[in-house]
Protein backbone atom coordinates (compact mmCIF):
# COMPACT_ATOMS: atom_id res chain seq x y z
CA UNK A 1 0.00 0.00 0.00
CA UNK A 2 2.77 2.43 0.96
CA UNK A 3 4.67 1.47 -2.23
CA UNK A 4 1.67 2.42 -4.38
CA UNK A 5 1.43 5.82 -2.71
CA UNK A 6 5.14 6.39 -3.26
CA UNK A 7 4.88 5.40 -6.94
CA UNK A 8 1.89 7.70 -7.37
CA UNK A 9 3.79 10.59 -5.79
CA UNK A 10 6.85 9.97 -7.98
CA UNK A 11 4.71 9.86 -11.13
CA UNK A 12 2.99 13.10 -10.14
CA UNK A 13 6.31 14.83 -9.50
CA UNK A 14 7.81 13.63 -12.79
CA UNK A 15 4.73 14.73 -14.72
CA UNK A 16 4.73 18.13 -13.02
CA UNK A 17 8.44 18.63 -13.76
CA UNK A 18 7.89 17.65 -17.39
CA UNK A 19 5.05 20.13 -17.83
CA UNK A 20 7.00 22.90 -16.07
CA UNK A 21 10.08 22.30 -18.20
CA UNK A 22 8.05 22.69 -21.40
CA UNK A 23 6.45 25.94 -20.20
CA UNK A 24 9.66 27.38 -18.82
CA UNK A 25 11.91 26.74 -21.83
CA UNK A 26 11.16 30.23 -23.12
CA UNK A 27 10.54 29.31 -26.76
CA UNK A 28 7.83 31.39 -28.37
CA UNK A 29 6.66 31.98 -31.92
CA UNK A 30 7.33 35.48 -33.16
CA UNK A 31 4.33 37.77 -33.07
CA UNK A 32 4.94 39.35 -36.47
CA UNK A 33 5.80 36.79 -39.14
CA UNK A 34 5.41 39.24 -42.04
CA UNK A 35 3.46 37.62 -44.87
CA UNK A 36 4.97 39.45 -47.88
CA UNK A 37 5.06 43.07 -49.01
CA UNK A 38 2.78 42.23 -51.95
CA UNK A 39 0.15 40.60 -49.70
CA UNK A 40 -1.89 43.61 -48.66
CA UNK A 41 -5.40 42.16 -48.71
CA UNK A 42 -6.54 38.78 -47.40
CA UNK A 43 -10.03 37.41 -47.96
CA UNK A 44 -10.78 35.50 -44.77
CA UNK A 45 -13.55 32.91 -44.95
CA UNK A 46 -14.34 31.33 -41.60
CA UNK A 47 -16.51 28.25 -41.79
CA UNK A 48 -16.11 27.65 -38.05
CA UNK A 49 -17.87 29.50 -35.27
CA UNK A 50 -15.25 30.09 -32.62
CA UNK A 51 -15.22 33.76 -31.69
CA UNK A 52 -11.78 33.70 -30.01
CA UNK A 53 -10.14 31.87 -32.92
CA UNK A 54 -11.64 34.26 -35.47
CA UNK A 55 -10.66 37.30 -33.41
CA UNK A 56 -7.05 36.12 -32.99
CA UNK A 57 -6.73 35.24 -36.66
CA UNK A 58 -7.98 38.67 -37.79
CA UNK A 59 -5.72 40.39 -35.27
CA UNK A 60 -2.59 38.50 -36.34
CA UNK A 61 -3.29 38.97 -40.05
CA UNK A 62 -3.63 42.72 -39.41
CA UNK A 63 -0.46 42.73 -37.30
CA UNK A 64 1.32 41.19 -40.29
CA UNK A 65 0.27 44.08 -42.51
CA UNK A 66 -2.77 42.52 -44.19
CA UNK A 67 -6.17 44.11 -44.55
CA UNK A 68 -8.81 41.46 -43.80
CA UNK A 69 -11.54 41.50 -46.44
CA UNK A 70 -14.97 39.93 -46.51
CA UNK A 71 -14.95 39.29 -50.29
CA UNK A 72 -12.50 37.78 -52.78
CA UNK A 73 -12.70 40.80 -55.09
CA UNK A 74 -9.38 42.62 -54.86
CA UNK A 75 -7.84 40.17 -52.39
CA UNK A 76 -4.28 38.97 -52.91
CA UNK A 77 -5.03 35.62 -51.25
CA UNK A 78 -8.06 33.82 -49.84
CA UNK A 79 -7.78 31.90 -46.59
CA UNK A 80 -10.64 29.53 -45.77
CA UNK A 81 -10.73 28.00 -42.29
CA UNK A 82 -12.75 24.84 -42.89
CA UNK A 83 -12.54 23.14 -39.49
CA UNK A 84 -11.44 23.80 -35.92
CA UNK A 85 -11.30 21.03 -33.33
CA UNK A 86 -10.54 21.13 -29.67
CA UNK A 87 -9.93 17.72 -28.09
CA UNK A 88 -9.25 16.98 -24.44
CA UNK A 89 -8.13 13.44 -23.74
CA UNK A 90 -7.01 11.54 -20.68
CA UNK A 91 -3.25 11.04 -20.87
CA UNK A 92 -2.59 9.21 -17.59
CA UNK A 93 -4.57 7.58 -14.82
CA UNK A 94 -3.75 6.73 -11.22
CA UNK A 95 -4.07 3.33 -9.57
CA UNK A 96 -7.79 3.98 -8.97
CA UNK A 97 -8.44 4.74 -12.63
CA UNK A 98 -8.84 8.48 -12.11
CA UNK A 99 -7.38 10.85 -14.69
CA UNK A 100 -4.23 12.59 -13.40
CA UNK A 101 -3.00 14.05 -16.70
CA UNK A 102 -4.82 15.39 -19.73
CA UNK A 103 -3.78 16.45 -23.18
CA UNK A 104 -5.42 19.30 -25.06
CA UNK A 105 -5.13 19.19 -28.85
CA UNK A 106 -6.25 22.06 -31.09
CA UNK A 107 -6.42 21.51 -34.84
CA UNK A 108 -7.21 23.93 -37.68
CA UNK A 109 -7.90 22.76 -41.23
CA UNK A 110 -7.70 25.37 -43.95
CA UNK A 111 -7.30 26.12 -47.66
CA UNK A 112 -5.25 28.88 -49.23
CA UNK A 113 -5.93 30.24 -52.73
CA UNK A 114 -4.16 32.85 -54.80
CA UNK A 115 -5.78 35.93 -56.33
CA UNK A 116 -6.67 34.01 -59.51
CA UNK A 117 -8.21 31.12 -57.56
CA UNK A 118 -5.16 28.88 -57.85
CA UNK A 119 -4.70 26.42 -54.98
CA UNK A 120 -1.69 27.24 -52.83
CA UNK A 121 -2.60 24.87 -49.98
CA UNK A 122 -5.48 22.40 -50.03
CA UNK A 123 -6.88 21.05 -46.76
CA UNK A 124 -3.69 21.68 -44.83
CA UNK A 125 -3.61 21.21 -41.06
CA UNK A 126 -2.05 23.11 -38.18
CA UNK A 127 -2.03 21.44 -34.77
CA UNK A 128 -0.86 22.38 -31.30
CA UNK A 129 -1.07 20.36 -28.11
CA UNK A 130 -0.18 20.48 -24.45
CA UNK A 131 -0.04 17.97 -21.65
CA UNK A 132 -0.98 19.08 -18.15
CA UNK A 133 -1.55 17.65 -14.69
CA UNK A 134 -5.18 17.09 -13.80
CA UNK A 135 -6.07 17.02 -10.10
CA UNK A 136 -9.26 14.98 -9.62
CA UNK A 137 -9.52 16.41 -6.09
CA UNK A 138 -9.47 20.02 -7.34
CA UNK A 139 -11.51 19.97 -10.52
CA UNK A 140 -12.49 23.65 -10.42
CA UNK A 141 -8.88 24.85 -10.10
CA UNK A 142 -7.74 22.44 -12.77
CA UNK A 143 -10.48 23.61 -15.14
CA UNK A 144 -9.31 27.22 -14.74
CA UNK A 145 -5.80 26.10 -15.68
CA UNK A 146 -7.21 24.24 -18.65
CA UNK A 147 -8.86 27.41 -19.96
CA UNK A 148 -5.51 29.23 -19.80
CA UNK A 149 -3.80 26.37 -21.62
CA UNK A 150 -6.46 26.35 -24.34
CA UNK A 151 -6.09 30.12 -24.83
CA UNK A 152 -2.32 29.75 -25.15
CA UNK A 153 -2.67 26.85 -27.59
CA UNK A 154 -5.17 28.79 -29.68
CA UNK A 155 -2.69 31.63 -29.94
CA UNK A 156 0.09 29.19 -30.90
CA UNK A 157 -2.00 27.44 -33.55
CA UNK A 158 -2.98 30.79 -35.14
CA UNK A 159 0.68 31.89 -35.20
CA UNK A 160 1.66 28.55 -36.75
CA UNK A 161 -1.03 29.01 -39.38
CA UNK A 162 0.36 32.44 -40.32
CA UNK A 163 3.88 30.96 -40.53
CA UNK A 164 2.67 28.14 -42.80
CA UNK A 165 0.96 30.67 -45.06
CA UNK A 166 4.20 32.67 -45.23
CA UNK A 167 6.21 29.56 -46.15
CA UNK A 168 3.63 28.55 -48.74
CA UNK A 169 3.80 31.99 -50.32
CA UNK A 170 7.62 31.79 -50.30
CA UNK A 171 7.48 28.45 -52.18
CA UNK A 172 4.91 29.78 -54.67
CA UNK A 173 7.09 32.86 -55.27
CA UNK A 174 10.18 30.70 -55.90
CA UNK A 175 8.28 28.56 -58.44
CA UNK A 176 6.74 31.48 -60.30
Amino acid sequence: MEMQATNKMIKSIVLTLLVLSVYSCGWRLRENAGLHPEIKKVNLIQLVEDYQLNKQLKKLLSANGAEVMETKAGADISLTVTDYKQEIISAAVDSQGRTVAREVILTIKYNLHGSQGEILLDQDIVRSSSLYRFDPDNVLGTERSQVKIINSLRSNVVKSLIMKIKHSLDRAREKG
